[in-house]
C-alpha cells in the first residue's frame, strides 16, 4: 500500500459520499496502519514528502464553511513541484537556502497549502521552523489559528505530536513522548 493509492481511496470516497464522518474514520484507519510495523514504507514516503500528509489526513473548512478534505488543486501542486526541485537542488549542493516569498493573488489556496505544508514539515522532521507573514500582524495571527491550528487540531490523535506549548503565534512540540 503506497500513499498515493491511499489519497485516491480517499478522493473516492469523498467524492461518493461527501460524509467527513466517513472522513474521519477513514484518516484514523490510515493512521493506524501508517503508525504500525506494516507502514514502514508509507511512513518513509511521507518522510520524504510531507504534502502526502496533507491529503492523507488534512481537512480544510470550504467556502460555504463546511469541513472536507484538503486535496491539493493545480497551482498548489505547481507549488510543490517547485520546492521539491529546490530542495533536490539544495541537497546536491547547488542552491544554499530554501526561502521563499509568494506575491500572490486570491482564491489559488496558497495560505491554506503553505500553512498546511509548514505543518506537515515541522511533524515529519526535526528542527523544521515555517514562518509565515501577512501584511499586518492581526492578518498573520488569524492565518496561523484558521488554518494550521486547525489542521493540527483536527489530525488523528495517533499521528498529532505531543506540543511542548502554543500560543497565538506559535505551536512548539515536544521532543519527548510524541505520539508522531
Amino acid at each position: 500500500m503506497n500513499s498515493k493509492a491511499v489519497i485516491a481511496k480517499r478522493k473516492q470516497l469523498w467524492l461518493r459520499d461527501h460524509n467527513i464522518e466517513q472522513d474521519r474514520a477513514f484518516r484514523m484507519s490510515i493512521a493506524s496502519f501508517l503508525t504500525s510495523e506494516q507502514g514502514e514504507s508509507m511512513r518513509k514516503e511521507v518522510r520524504a514528502n510531507p504534502e502526502l500528509m496533507i491529503e492523507l489526513f488534512f481537512c480544510i473548512v470550504d467556502k460555504e464553511q463546511q469541513t472536507m478534505p484538503f486535496f491539493l488543486n493545480t497551482v498548489q501542486r505547481e507549488l510543490i513541484d517547485i520546492i521539491n526541485k529546490d530542495i533536490e537542488l539544495y541537497n546536491q549542493g547547488k542552491k544554499h537556502h530554501l526561502k521563499y516569498l509568494l506575491l500572490k493573488g486570491r482564491q489559488a489556496g496558497m495560505t491554506s497549502f503553505i500553512s498546511a505544508y509548514q505543518l506537515a514539515r515541522a511533524i515529519t522532521q526535526k528542527n523544521f521552523q515555517g514562518y509565515t507573514m501577512a501584511d499586518n500582524a492581526d492578518n498573520t495571527e488569524a492565518i496561523f489559528s484558521d488554518k494550521a491550528k486547525y489542521y493540527f487540531d483536527n489530525l488523528p490523535d495517533l499521528i498529532r505530536p505531543s506540543v511542548k506549548y502554543s500560543n497565538r503565534k506559535e505551536l512548539d512540540f515536544s521532543k519527548e513522548g510524541g505520539k508522531g
